[in-house]
């Protein structure tokens, strides 16, 4: 038995659920560090090993943050 035209293979759509998974916790994680920081309060243990990473993606995701902005003057 042949599978489906225009559905998507059982295994393609199991690592396309696995990566978005994947994003979302990185996502959880990152807006939680945030909020640590911005409301001085000690950072959860379960995101203490990460801290410095995490806070280096967010200051990529933040843009202009830091003094510097990226667009350039014309």
């Amino acid at each position: 038995m042949s599978p489906l035209r225009g559905f998507p293979s059982r295994p393609s759509y199991l690592q396309r659920r696995a990566q978005e998974e994947r994003l979302r916790r990185q996502r959880d994680k990152k807006e939680r560090l945030r909020q640590a920081l911005d409301e001085n309060r000690l950072l959860p243990t379960e995101l203490r090993r990460e801290a410095l990473e995490l806070q280096k993606e967010l200051e990529f995701d933040a843009p202009g943050v830091g003094g510097e902005c990226h667009t350039p003057l014309a």
